[in-house]
Formats: C-alpha cells, sequence, structure tokens
C-alpha cells in the first residue's frame, strides 16, 4: 500500500474511534489528488454528521435523527430528518444541512437517489 493510501486508513480508523479532531487533521493533511477519493469525502462527511448532531439541543428532531444515523438506523434517521426539513426548509435549514452530509456518507447509489428524491418533494 502507498503512502497516501495508509494516511487514508490511519483518517478512517481516527474517525471510526472518535478521534475527531485528529481524523480531521490526518484528512487534512492528505494529498490533493485523493481529497476528493469517495473514501475521503465519506470520512469528512461521517465527521460533519456527528458535529452537526453535537451542535444541536438535546431532544431537538434534527439532533435525534443523527443520532439514529450513526447508530445504523439510517431509514429512521432519514425520515426523521426529513420530517424537520418540511417544518424549515429555508437554504441554511439544519436538517437540509445534516441530510446533504448523511447522504454524503452512504455508499448505497439507491438509497440516496430514493432520499434526494423525496428531499426534492419536500422542498419543490
Amino acid at each position: 500500500a502507498s503512502r497516501t493510501d495508509l494516511q487514508l486508513k490511519l483518517a478512517v480508523s481516527l474517525a471510526e474511534a472518535g478521534l475527531d479532531a485528529e481524523a480531521r487533521h490526518a484528512l487534512e493533511a492528505l494529498p490533493a489528488s485523493v481529497y476528493r477519493d469517495a473514501t475521503a469525502v465519506r470520512a469528512r462527511a461521517f465527521l460533519e454528521v456527528r458535529a452537526l448532531a453535537a451542535t444541536r439541543p438535546d431532544h431537538d428532531v434534527v439532533r435525534t435523527g443523527l443520532e439514529q444515523v450513526m447508530r445504523g438506523e439510517v431509514v429512521a434517521g432519514v425520515d426523521l430528518l426529513l420530517d424537520a426539513l418540511r417544518e424549515d426548509h429555508s437554504e441554511a435549514s439544519p436538517a437540509r444541512l445534516a441530510l446533504v452530509a448523511v447522504l454524503q456518507t452512504s455508499v448505497d447509489e439507491e438509497f440516496v437517489r430514493d432520499t434526494r428524491r423525496r428531499m426534492a418533494r419536500v422542498l419543490f
């Protein structure tokens, strides 16, 4: 494995271990050629999901949805986030930002397409 591959694996491992600051630093240190790599994008999005959840108040629907996503209950979490998006579909809507980050963490293209369609129905 190349040094770059190892750097990316380290960044992902740090994120999975909950060492967010270290993971962010490792991701930022990746060469430009790897910055857009799907694994790097997913790792940054995963960190963003965790950061968004941490900034929301307890018992907030966006936080609850993100926590469900982080526990692997992705469909239930996305449903909650879509409900929150119906309440506030402004450009700066926390639910919108959360959904974009959640979609960036997914490797399931069909799920991403379906969720984007559902988002579009809510927004337009």
